[in-house]
């Protein structure tokens, strides 16, 4: 038994057929876009479909009875009130048929499914992002996610055939409303990952009350949660990837755009989504190759006070740097601290912060960064060159204290370009560690590293400007056997970054 989308021709209509033994039925998946079911290296109904496979054959059986039932309604029920109560009964008979926890068990070891270690196994307060324990997805919240996501797909064909026949009374607005109904005698509208996700949607919403257009028109306040959960489990929820192939583009990530851009009234596909860029005042035509830390503005909700614990967190320079680094010399700190001052005056761009954040992110996240002073990115800089020094990345110690220099009378000519290539044996350990997501580059059929981007966004930056160092003069005589502060670009840069992702990705670094 197994459910495929037909959307190999434009001309027709989007449908999904339940294919058992010889027979077939077919459903109209019109309503939810063609985009979501033609993506060659995606298949939503994947993983339904593999746990049907795996049913014992009178299971299926009685599965596909329902559908052909539901598929008779469709077609000889002509009024809303009876369809509806006719299709909520057979929901309820088709879902009590999929067992939320067998599913999971199924899931977590019988399937490739990867859980991004972006979850946590517990939950630990951390004011970045202005995180709570509502707004946050632990490991085992998440795999009740994508065992609810898996189950949603059986209705899938029901929504779209529903929403079709229903959308002209129900109004554009509402169809997912009245859809979503159809769970309400099913056990899973009760379930505990759906309870986490309605949670999750009303804390989402009441940080952003305050918004203007957080409201619908003819829907009360009560109904507004309802409204969104609904959009979320039937835009959204049952048709996302669950593969986890990109930690950043997890079902968490995917439903949270969609919320938000619902509450900021922003409806756009995923694939319009607007990308915040960090930009100089020189325009957006240079690819945010001089973007500053001066230079970007946040919104944010964080208070005062949270960004005062949040300077607090990474107070103790020389606390941090023993715990990042047990052999650091504190020494070297101490003189790291008076050098760097010269960073105070100086733009600090991209590269520098890129080292910071990778560097520190154990004490702080990347986007917490944004939230320091100046003085405390300068101290954390020179932390950063310590640490560099100490577990011998030596060269990028001293980048990480170095500033762009227009002053120079002459321009290094860098050695490295966009086709400078990575040792293949560093390749390899960046692939094992940072899979390459499959799905990015369609016509190349296979998709860029994201390791490898971060160091080629490194790079873009670092061969378009002249770079002078503030460390001390002993260290440039150590790598360059010269105190000359001009420092040049090492023709084999993209390995010495390589080298120190990858200790970074083996859990190495404390």
């Amino acid at each position: 038994m197994k459910a495929v989308a037909n959307v190999l021709s434009s001309m027709q209509q989007p449908e999904v057929s339940i294919i058992h033994k010889d027979e077939r039925i077919q459903f109209s998946i019109n309503v939810f876009g063609r985009n979501n079911f033609s993506d060659v290296d995606y298949d939503v109904f994947e993983y339904i479909n593999n746990y049907w496979e795996q049913l014992p054959l009178h299971k299926q059986d009685i599965i596909f009875s329902i559908y052909k039932d539901i598929h008779y309604g469709f077609d000889n029920m002509f009024n809303n009130n009876d369809l509806s109560e006719f299709l909520s009964n057979k929901i309820k008979d088709l879902l009590d048929l999929h067992d939320l926890n067998d599913m999971k068990d199924w899931i977590t070891m019988k399937t490739n499914v990867v859980i991004p270690n972006t979850f946590t196994v517990g939950y630990t307060h951390s004011i970045d992002n202005n995180t709570s324990r509502e707004k946050t997805y632990t490991h085992s919240d998440y795999v009740k996610l994508i065992t609810l996501s898996t189950a949603l797909k059986t209705v899938i064909p029901i929504w779209g055939e529903y929403i079709n026949s229903v959308r002209k009374e129900t109004g554009n607005d509402f169809k997912e409303f009245y859809a979503f109904q159809l769970l309400n005698k099913s056990s899973i509208i009760k379930s505990i990952p759906m309870e986490k996700l309605k949670t999750y949607i009303d804390h989402i919403i009441e940080n952003d009350k305050s918004n203007a257009n957080n409201t619908l028109n003819n829907i009360s306040s009560e109904d507004y949660s309802y409204w969104l959960l609904a959009l979320v489990c039937i835009r959204r929820l049952c048709v996302g990837d669950i593969r986890g192939l990109d930690p950043k583009t997890n079902l968490i990530t995917y439903i949270y755009k969609s919320i938000i851009q619902k509450i900021k009234n922003v409806d756009s596909l995923p694939e319009t989504t607007v990308k915040f860029k960090l930009t100089d005042d020189r325009g957006s035509n240079n690819d945010d190759k001089t973007s500053t830390l001066e230079r970007y503005k946040i919104n944010t909700d964080l208070s005062p006070e949270d960004i005062v614990e949040l300077e607090f967190s990474i107070s103790d320079i020389p606390n941090i740097t023993r715990k990042l680094s047990h052999n650091a010399s504190m020494a070297m700190l101490e003189r790291s601290l008076y050098t760097s001052r010269n960073l105070e005056k100086e733009l600090v761009l991209v590269p520098q912060m890129m080292l910071v954040s990778w560097v520190m992110k154990p004490i702080i996240s990347p986007r917490g960064l944004l939230y320091l002073n100046k003085n405390k990115i300068v101290e954390a800089l020179a932390a950063t060159e310590t640490i560099l020094w100490a577990r011998n990345h030596k060269y990028l110690a001293i980048l990480a204290t170095s500033y762009s220099s227009i002053d120079d009378d002459t321009m290094l000519i860098s050695p490295v370009d966009s086709k400078t290539k990575i040792d293949p044996d560093l390749m390899i350990q960046l692939e094992q560690l940072y899979p390459s997501v499959s799905t990015v580059n369609k016509k190349l059929n296979k998709s860029p590293n994201f390791a490898v981007q971060s160091i080629d966004k490194f790079i873009s930056v670092l061969v378009t400007k002249s770079w002078r160092a503030t460390a001390d003069s002993s260290l440039l005589q150590d790598v360059f056997n010269t105190d000359i502060k001009k420092v040049p670009i090492l023709p084999d840069i993209k390995n010495h970054l390589a080298r120190f992702i990858i200790e970074i990705g083996q859990r190495n670094w404390l």
